[in-house]
C-alpha cells in the first residue's frame, strides 16, 4: 500500500520476491518518501497527516534543490 501526500491510497499487488526490489525503486525515484508504514509513522500519519505531509514536502524540496 502506498499513501501519497494528497491522502490517496494505492494498493499494489506484488509477489513476495518483488517487494524489496520495488521498494528500492520507489526509494530511488522518491527519496523524500517514508518507507515502512508501521509503528510511530502510522500513528503520526493517522493523527497528523497535514504536519507529516508538510515535512515530506519540505524534504522533497530540499533534495530537489540539491539535484
Amino acid at each position: 500500500m502506498i499513501y501519497t501526500t494528497d491522502e490517496r491510497e494505492h494498493n499494489i499487488q506484488l509477489d513476495k520476491n518483488e517487494v524489496d526490489d520495488t521498494v528500492a525503486k520507489i526509494g530511488k525515484s522518491a527519496p523524500w518518501g517514508l518507507a515502512c508504514f508501521e509503528g510511530h509513522r502510522a500513528l503520526r500519519w493517522n493523527a497528523h497527516k497535514q504536519k507529516l505531509t508538510a515535512e515530506i514536502e519540505l524534504k522533497r524540496d530540499q533534495l530537489l534543490r540539491k539535484a
